[in-house]
């Protein structure tokens, strides 16, 4: 039960459980992210993470647990209403409309809010206030300058950046991010990292997976960790990153000797 003394949270998961025929996928786990957090989710490939943020996304359904987004309970809210409630996902895996070029990808998902059918949407990308607001996300993730390319002859890194501008679209007052920094080199991925530290101080609450720790070290104030489906740790990045439970699951006693 949340203190009614304590600012609301952003978002907020309480006992969350997800299961996948035996296998357990996530074991009643519960967290808040406060309003204007940066919160790094991090832990071991299968550790639940994408899973949890297809939860809190509405992409999966959990057997047990509640999902709230600024006190709003989630339960029987699909992807989409979801969306328009105030959070925005950039998924792991790329899925663009490839038909349309990056800007009407983007002016696409910017006219979310003029109808509920996308097909109809899809129709109305040339208008000029959603394909404004469009190239000025393009130029924000970096990628302005193939605006009116083919998704299907952009590299991943390009793409991971349009998934990142989508999401932006909408307008989300939490946006989750699965991974954006994958696919790029360093210095992409040190700029994008730079990108979503912008983002945050704008005001938008992130949650965000990586596997990039030097970047996610840099920009997140905390980190939650997941290993095997359960919390092993949740707190500032450099208690998180001393852990010894933390260090046991995931980031190896090569760390705590590179560390000391």
């Amino acid at each position: 039960m949340m203190d009614p003394k304590q600012p609301r949270p952003a978002l907020e998961v309480r006992d969350i459980a997800v299961q996948f025929g035996g296998i357990r996928a996530i074991d009643h786990v519960s967290f808040a992210v406060g309003k204007g957090d940066l919160v790094g989710l991090i832990g071991p490939n299968g550790a639940g993470k994408t899973t949890m943020l297809r939860v809190v996304s509405g992409q999966v359904r959990p057997q047990v647990g509640q999902v709230l987004l600024d006190g709003r309970d989630m339960r029987g809210f699909r992807v989409a209403q979801r969306a328009r409630t105030g959070l925005g996902m950039s998924n792991q895996i790329v899925r663009p409309f490839r038909h349309l070029t990056l800007l009407d990808n983007v002016a696409l998902a910017a006219g979310h809010d003029r109808t509920s059918s996308p097909w109809v949407a899809i129709g109305s990308v040339s208008r000029k206030r959603q394909r404004a607001a469009a190239m000025e996300l393009l130029a924000l993730v970096g990628i302005a300058s193939v605006a009116h390319a083919d998704p299907r002859s952009q590299p991943l890194g390009v793409l991971k950046r349009l998934e990142v501008a989508r999401a932006l679209a909408m307008k989300p007052v939490v946006l989750l991010l699965d991974e954006p920094l994958a696919g790029l080199n360093q210095a992409e991925a040190g700029k994008l990292a730079d990108t979503i530290l912008e983002l945050n101080a704008s005001g938008v609450t992130i949650v965000l997976i990586e596997h990039n720790l030097a970047e996610a070290q840099r920009i997140c104030r905390r980190f939650l960790v997941l290993d095997n489906g359960r919390k092993i740790a949740d707190g500032p990045v450099a208690a998180v990153m001393a852990d010894d439970a933390v260090i046991t699951a995931y980031l190896g006693e090569g760390w705590r000797n590179a560390t000391r």
